[in-house]
């Protein structure tokens, strides 16, 4: 029979079709960046091993990246960067062991099943960090601290070019990252399907071939959501009002000079920092000894808050056209560097005041910088749930903690003590709905000179040690305030101090510290935190520490001290200031719900947002439905089987189904909530 196709096309589909017929061979080993992978800790590593396995990025800076893909495969497998600290290394996050370490590093993430980059960030390691890598290419491979237009843009380069070479899903990028990381992986999660370019125009992200590409979801551990609020904090966040992003700035606040100083001083021996005045986007030291040296209302100092809010901090970039890719932020209670306030608090209060469904969540434990005690169990627990996580954005398996809910873990002292938790809410404010409050209505007058020297250098965060007992009399000039504790309670949240002030002289501060102090007048630091105070200001004020998470027992005393000075930790006032306080008052969060006694109703609380209709699915046919809501009630009869909208007021809805065959059934709904 005449085959239907003549020819040459007749023998090529022919040959074809023998082609699809033979035994398959075996498929090529993945190689990123043309690396071969070898076998470690039952995954493939496949590292850079020297200076010339280097990844040059987009301007041409080598970056020094390693891969860790799973036990098996060819790809394309689901994604994720693995980023390292601030004056860190990729070290940080990778392992030899099988069991993945703290379930933080490349072999954990890879056993998952997601290829892992752990790379060195520019000016970190040998991407130019190290004199000796400092090879063609680092004339300019400074660090530029976290910057959305080098390092954020690197690191969507690095997983372009793996999406491009077939090891990378497109479709399933994700990043996590740790304090320095945490901060990159923010702005990724902000930008989504987006780069910023050197010029700071916002344009699609792709592949160098061009393919559109978006992160899918960001978890942020020891979270830096905004450099200014960390560098040095104003004290104006509220919990329970919305913050605007430049809230940081305004007014600039008190310096964390033993932060900043030490930070440059990491980076001066493990990394490349930007000679002073030679690139303003990457001018870390001039940064610093600005922050350091010039007045509150100095334009030099402005122009630094501009800087870092518009190009290095996440809650910085514009969101007005895009969602947000879903993000997970993890802070640690008792760290100074990065508490709440300044990493997943902020970041949530502030992406909820835009959208009440936002997609974050948040996790709070005894885990983070100095002076957290860096528990290995809490580790395993927040990075298990961060898993949890990232598989479902990002790998679309199993199930996402719920939009808006906060899980947390208590600080404890000894540091062998295990922390209580986890405590879980639907939502910040549900996980403290009550309150232990104190204070008196003295004046007291705050300067420079209120103070306690002693115990001060003892507790700046650089040299502190967790857990430390101090013991001394009250110091000249610091106001202190104290409340007997009658029951235990859990405190789980913001210390809030309430209190009236006259401001004269110059810029000044109030410098707060909670302690929990022992029968016998030994007392241990809870948390700490600072409020800005300007010239001339007067009138009602309120300003809330960094956060806690700790259980106060009965016969201990929690204590407030307010100073005007804190050294070494945060810098001293240039200038001469008095500010006259009086109806101070202390309420501190608790876990526990109001009890009649000493735990009352939380009194800053947030605006609710309540449902006015409800819907109920209705299977079979019901002779009666009672409505009760609001202090009123509905009734209607001879209802089908339907999806009904119910009409409801108030704060909680139950409706009764009563069906022919004479059953009942009750349901019940919450309907506000807190936002």
């Amino acid at each position: 029979m005449r085959s239907r196709f003549p020819g040459t096309c007749g023998a090529a589909l022919a040959a074809a079709i023998a082609l699809l017929l033979l035994p398959a061979a075996a498929s090529a080993e993945p190689e990123p960046f043309g690396r071969e992978c070898v076998p470690n800790a039952g995954v493939r590593f496949c590292p850079s091993s020297s200076l010339a396995d280097r990844v040059p990025t987009f301007d041409g800076t080598p970056i020094d990246v390693d891969v860790t893909l799973p036990p098996s495969g060819d790809g394309p497998f689901p994604t994720l960067l693995l980023l390292h600290g601030l004056s860190s290394n990729k070290g940080e996050m990778t392992t030899n062991q099988e069991d993945g370490g703290n379930h933080f590093t490349n072999v954990w993430f890879a056993k998952q099943g997601y290829a892992v980059l752990t790379p060195n960030q520019r000016g970190h390691g040998n991407s130019c960090g190290k004199v000796d890598s400092r090879t063609a290419g680092c004339e300019r491979g400074w660090l530029h601290l976290a910057d959305q237009r080098y390092e954020v843009r690197d690191m969507q380069y690095l997983l372009g070019l793996l999406v491009d070479e077939g090891i990378a899903d497109p479709g399933m990028l994700g990043s996590a990252g740790c304090s320095y990381g945490s901060a990159i992986t923010l702005q990724l999660a902000m930008l989504r399907d987006r780069t910023r370019m050197l010029d700071g125009t916002l344009v699609p992200w792709v592949s160098p071939e061009g393919t559109p590409l978006e992160i899918k979801a960001g978890y942020a551990s020891c979270a830096v959501a905004d450099w200014v609020a960390l560098l040095g904090p104003n004290g104006r966040l509220l919990d329970y009002e919305f913050p605007d992003a430049r809230q940081s700035g305004t007014p600039t606040g008190v310096a964390k000079a033993s932060v900043g100083s030490g930070a440059l001083a990491l980076l001066g021996t493990a990394g490349y920092v930007a000679p002073p005045l030679v690139d303003p986007s990457a001018d870390f030291q001039t940064w610093v000894a600005t922050a350091l040296t010039s007045p509150p209302d100095s334009p030099l100092l402005q122009g630094v808050v501009d800087e870092l809010l518009s190009f290095h901090s996440a809650i910085g970039i514009d969101i007005s056209d895009t969602e947000p890719a879903p993000m997970m932020i993890q802070n640690g209670w008792a760290d100074d560097y990065t508490p709440p306030e300044i990493g997943g608090l902020r970041m949530y209060r502030y992406l909820r005041g835009l959208d009440a469904n936002a997609d974050i969540t948040l996790q709070f434990a005894d885990w983070g910088h100095a002076r957290s005690k860096q528990k290995a169990a809490d580790a395993i627990a927040v990075h298990n749930q961060a898993t949890q996580f990232l598989d479902f954005h990002v790998r679309g398996v199993g199930v996402a903690p719920k939009r808006g809910s906060v899980t947390a873990w208590t600080q404890t002292c000894p540091t062998s003590e295990p922390s209580a938790g986890p405590f879980t809410a639907p939502s910040w404010h549900a996980l403290h709905p009550g309150e232990v409050s104190f204070g008196d209505d003295a004046a007291h007058t705050i300067t420079q000179a209120s103070s306690d020297p002693g115990i001060d250098a003892q507790i700046d965060p650089v040299a502190a040690t967790p857990c430390a007992e101090y013991t001394g009399n009250d110091a000249p000039g610091v106001a202190v305030y104290r409340h007997t504790v009658e029951r235990d309670f859990t405190l789980l949240g913001l210390p809030t101090v309430d209190l009236e002030i006259t401001q004269t002289g110059s810029y000044g501060q109030l410098i707060a510290r909670l302690w929990d102090e022992a029968p016998d007048g030994s007392r241990v630091l809870v948390t700490r935190g600072v409020y800005r105070t300007v010239p001339g200001q007067t009138g009602h004020v309120t300003f809330q520490l960094f956060g806690g998470g700790w259980h106060f027992e009965p016969g201990h005393t929690a204590r407030l001290d307010l100073a005007g000075t804190e050294a070494p930790f945060f810098n001293v006032a240039a200038t001469p200031f008095e500010t006259q306080i009086s109806n101070v008052r202390v309420s501190l969060p608790t876990a526990e719900r109001p009890d009649g006694g000493e735990i009352v109703p939380n009194s800053h609380a947030p605006p609710e947002r309540c449902r006015r209709f409800i819907r109920v699915n209705l299977h079979r046919y019901a002779s009666r439905i009672v409505v009760r809501s609001g202090g009123t009630k509905q009734v209607l009869r001879d209802i089908r089987p339907r999806t009904l909208r119910l009409n409801v007021s108030g704060r909680h809805a139950r409706v009764t189904l009563h069906r022919r065959d004479g059953t009942i059934r009750v349901l019940k709904r919450r309907l506000c909530r807190w936002i």
